[in-house]
């Protein structure tokens, strides 16, 4: 199986103090760094390939310090768990097709509002996700999961995955006290009456 994970995951990835998480609404995500961690070590036990196109990886490396952006590529390239997918000609055909229809379709935004370079640059994600034979796109971005919904693609929020048990149990205190203790020492005697005056 291939996933693709966009900027906001990327960068939680090698930044994850960097960024506040907040879904498409603008909400905040808690426990965003242990949902994330929780999925990375999912898709680790399945096996699965976490595709980063380049122009996420650009995205990356325009917020990181110029000295670790080497070393930021290395350890996407060298990882058995990523693939650092370019934007080449498969993907040209595939954006292209992609644009066609929507210009056939009346509308060459596709239903999506803003800058024409973030819808490009959007489709480009999802171009390659197509040629990579990525099933999910894992991303906070609504108009990025339009794309990809256009192009069959399914979309996965930070704020949906799972939150790791060991953060999810908690002791929940309902307020209720015994009435009685009772003392398992004193199995053969009576039960004590913690109201009773003291002997």
């Amino acid at each position: 199986m291939t996933v693709v994970f966009d900027t906001n995951l990327a960068i939680m990835l090698v930044r994850p103090d960097a960024m506040l998480a907040k879904d498409a609404k603008g909400v905040m995500i808690s426990h965003a760094k242990e949902r994330v961690d929780g999925l990375l070590a999912q898709l680790a036990a399945d096996r699965t390939k976490i595709v980063i196109p380049t122009p996420v990886l650009a995205e990356v490396l325009v917020r990181s310090d110029e000295d670790e952006r080497a070393a930021l590529i290395a350890r996407f390239t060298r990882s058995a768990s990523f693939r650092v997918e370019a934007f080449d000609e498969r993907a040209a055909m595939e954006l292209a097709d992609i644009e066609k229809k929507a210009i056939d379709g009346g509308d060459k935004r596709g239903g999506v509002q803003g800058p024409w370079t973030k819808i490009r640059f959007d489709r480009q994600i999802v171009a390659i996700a197509r040629v990579a034979g990525a099933d999910t796109i894992y991303t906070d971005d609504g108009d990025l999961a339009k794309h990809a919904f256009n192009r069959g693609i399914r979309t996965v929020g930070i704020g949906s995955l799972d939150i790791p048990a060991s953060l999810a149990q908690t002791s929940l205190d309902l307020g209720f006290r015994p009435r009685r203790h009772i003392n398992l020492d004193l199995v053969d005697t009576e039960p004590v009456d913690p109201d009773a005056p003291a002997a």
